[in-house]
């Protein structure tokens, strides 16, 4: 726009079909009809609905802008804002139709005792006596005329998903501070809408402090749909929101020496982890009563981070500060090394705090989610730490919760403690001989992974009431040292 003012503009417009499956073994549950006729809704040819049993979406408009200005010789500002979308998210089989009866039949048969009595035909309810394993499966669990999504997991798409967009904005300035060397400081955030979560549509009613089992009823009886068992649904419910300062300054090569030292302070928030991304007790699955209560920081929030980057060129060998004039056999052996340090520093990972609750209980609405203790006011949250050989016990605090008795989910936000902060250097050492011809040589380096053998500490175990609740059993790598070598011809 002008000689100091560039502006990028553009707008992206995408669709996406949904999938659908050659010869239509593929299943949906209907909110409409499925209720009333207690079937899933099969496949069929003709539109890509018929086969999909999902519309396509048609609304994925994304503007996008940006823009530099030299406001000095030395002096950058740049900017911008963008809508990408997520059309797609594969989360395992959790969101795939074609994991749906009677093609695939996705059940939980628990152990089985002699002292139930052995089944004596194959059309007897799998879970209601022993089955010996010569029998092989019963036909009620695997034969679709004898197919009942009461026992199983169903899986469930709404016909016209919303898909998930992220909207990414930058603002940032770049100085020249002369020497070589630079500084970036830059407010980096985005905001994602309508993404994709897991949740059990089907998910019962639990049983309020002081009602009996007879009078509340089982879970099945609970279920807001009669006659199905768990309904997972992926729809986009989530909700995420991450800002960051980030700063960067950089030394550019000279006298051999590179540097780039990069920092992030940020906050990430959402539901739920992507569903093959949980860990420390996280979960891909919300609370479908109640979405908002599992808002808290996202499984991959680490606030502080900072990595330092160098390589140095040791200044001795041919066309270095020292050695330039040593002899071909001395510059092979001692010239021409080249040093590499990279060390890390994060804060710790998000640890979410869950208990175990009893099928059996008056409060249990569903196997899908993770249930979440209370948070005894006060009480600090980590323990004092005892190390034996192989553990370290209380990195949590028991006394700091305690288990609900009125309703599933306790007062304690979600991923409420976290793990240690991580530190780690990395050293390295490299050098290119020379072998037959210019073009040809030797690269050997020599490395040297968590140099300073920091013991780093994975997550303690944070289900409450286990008996290793608060137990750290894992940590990171110890210092690992390794050669290698190639040749280049």
């Amino acid at each position: 726009m002008t000689p100091n003012l560039t502006v990028n503009a553009g707008l992206r417009y995408e669709i996406v079909t949904p999938q659908w499956e050659q010869n239509n073994k593929l299943a949906n549950f209907d909110p409409t009809t499925s209720p009333t006729t207690k079937t899933l809704t099969q496949a069929s040819d003709g539109s890509i609905y018929n086969r999909a049993l999902v519309n396509t979406p048609k609304t994925s408009l994304g503007p996008r802008v940006g823009f530099a200005y030299q406001m000095s010789p030395k002096t950058v500002m740049r900017g911008g804002y963008g809508i990408g979308y997520s059309e797609w998210n594969r989360a395992g089989g959790e969101n795939n139709l074609t994991y749906n009866g009677p093609n695939v039949v996705n059940a939980n048969i628990a152990a089985q005792t002699p002292a139930q009595g052995l089944c004596v035909n194959d059309t007897q309810l799998q879970s209601a006596c022993f089955r010996q394993t010569q029998q092989g499966y019963s036909n009620i669990l695997t034969s679709p005329a004898y197919f009942n999504p009461a026992n199983v997991t169903s899986r469930y798409l709404p016909k016209n998903p919303k898909p998930g967009y992220l909207q990414s904005y930058f603002y940032g300035l770049q100085q020249d501070l002369g020497g070589g060397w630079l500084a970036d400081l830059s407010y980096v955030g985005n905001k994602g809408t309508h993404f994709q979560v897991l949740a059990d549509y089907n998910q019962a009613t639990p049983c309020v402090a002081g009602v009996t089992a007879t009078t509340c009823g089982n879970l099945a009886s609970r279920r807001p749909v009669q006659g199905f068992g768990d309904i997972e649904i992926a729809y986009g419910g989530n909700s995420t929101n991450y800002n960051s300062l980030q700063f960067k300054v950089e030394k550019r090569t000279s006298l051999g020496l590179y540097l780039l030292n990069s920092f992030t302070w940020s906050r990430d928030f959402d539901l739920a982890s992507g569903h093959l991304e949980t860990f420390n007790g996280d979960n891909s699955r919300v609370n479908y009563a109640n979405p908002s209560a599992d808002y808290g920081p996202s499984g991959y929030d680490q606030p502080l981070a900072d990595t330092l980057s160098i390589v140095y060129d040791l200044p001795y060998g041919h066309n270095r500060r020292f050695g330039s004039g040593s002899n071909n056999l001395v510059n092979e052996v001692l010239g021409g090394w080249q040093l590499t340090l990279i060390n890390t520093m994060t804060s710790g990972a998000p640890i979410n705090i869950n208990y175990s609750l009893s099928s059996g209980s008056n409060l249990f609405v569903t196997d899908l989610v993770t249930y979440r203790p209370n948070r005894n006011v006060g009480v600090p949250l980590y323990g004092t730490r005892v190390k034996t050989a192989q553990t370290v016990n209380t990195a949590l605090n028991s006394a700091a919760f305690s288990a609900p008795t009125t309703y599933p989910w306790g007062n304690a936000s979600r991923n409420l403690g976290r793990t240690d902060a991580f530190y780690q250097a990395d050293l390295g050492l490299h050098k290119a001989f020379s072998l037959w011809s210019e073009s040809s040589f030797f690269d050997f380096r020599a490395e040297a992974f968590n140099v300073l053998n920091k013991v780093n500490y994975g997550a303690a175990n944070s289900t409450f009431g286990s008996a290793s609740f608060g137990q750290i059993t894992t940590a990171y790598p110890a210092r690992q040292l390794q050669l290698a070598g190639k040749i280049i011809f």
